[in-house]
């Protein structure tokens, strides 16, 4: 039985954790520490994961998060999880009508929660100091998404985009039909790059770098970034965390769009039986290259941001 959406979710969370580059993410709290007031939208929001995270990073008196996704069972996992996070830091916590709000002495963090898709959300110029993006800009056009970014974001306002794909996806060992398995890695890359949302053209098998290049032509400054590669790899025989649930998720992942592609059914069968029975026996790895980036608005000097 293949692994759920929602349990890949919940089983690369350490595994992002241990995979941000963390100078990217110093220059990012450092950037807004001594903040009074914090407006955030984290889109693609999921179960919640990089809202949790900055709970844990931001110590702002008045934060106020917004999270948006498309799929309204992930939204409900993210509201379990954020009140879960608020509770074990000490928040009252209350549901409102748009979310949850937690309060805590003289602190107070609201979260409101929208189920939409990005192109049919909507926010006045200048709503968000900071806007974060966790594992999505591959799936939406980077130009047009980039746009509203900047009408949203005040001047001086963050962007914050992790664990962007950068074009590379290695397994260990090598697979005795070597090239059959080369031609089903281009095939699951190529399929980023087929990927289409409205006519237009996501950010693929290269967003990193394309995303790195278009923040650039907008304007932005990119004070950080770096790569946040994953690295699904046994230690002394064994998986750390979750990763053998994450290996069973991407092997499905590719076998899907090896499917689509027509490849040779019996040869795909035996590939994905050989690599199952190597995550049994704690051998199979898997390194994917993947870059972090910290953005600037210009009009920074004008919120008492300082950008290095």
């Amino acid at each position: 039985m293949g692994v759920s959406f929602a349990d890949y979710l919940c089983a690369k969370y350490p595994l992002d954790e241990r995979s941000l580059n963390r100078p990217v993410y110093r220059q990012l709290t450092a950037t807004l520490a001594g903040r009074q007031s914090l407006r955030c939208l984290d889109v693609g929001t999921g179960n919640g994961a990089m809202l949790k995270r900055l709970l844990e990073c931001l110590d702002v008196p008045q934060l106020a998060l917004t999270g948006l996704d498309q799929q309204a069972g992930l939204l409900n996992d993210a509201a379990s999880a954020l009140e879960q996070a608020l509770q074990q830091q000490g928040y009252a916590v209350a549901p409102t009508p748009q979310g949850l709000t937690g309060r805590r002495g003289d602190k107070c963090v609201e979260v409101e929660l929208v189920n939409a898709v990005l192109t049919d959300f909507s926010a006045l110029p200048g709503s968000f100091d900071l806007i974060t993006a966790h594992a999505f800009m591959d799936i939406v056009p980077l130009q047009p998404s980039l746009r509203r970014f900047a009408d949203w974001l005040a001047p001086g306002g963050l962007f914050y985009a992790t664990l962007n794909y950068d074009g590379d996806t290695a397994l260990f060992p090598l697979y005795r039909d070597a090239v059959f398995e080369q031609w089903l890695l281009a095939c699951y890359d190529e399929s980023m790059e087929q990927r289409r949302v409205d006519g237009l053209a996501t950010g693929g098998r290269r967003c990193g770098r394309r995303l790195h290049a278009e923040l650039l032509a907008m304007g932005f400054t990119v004070p950080a970034y770096g790569s946040s590669d994953w690295h699904i790899t046994p230690v002394n025989g064994a998986y750390q965390d979750a990763d053998d649930v994450c290996l069973r998720a991407l092997l499905d992942f590719m076998r899907a769009e090896a499917e689509a592609a027509r490849f040779d059914a019996a040869a795909l069968r035996q590939w994905h039986a050989v690599r199952l029975q190597q995550i049994e026996t704690a051998q199979l790895g898997m390194i994917i290259h993947q870059l972090d980036l910290l953005a600037a608005k210009s009009g920074a000097q004008s919120t008492g941001f300082h950008i290095p």
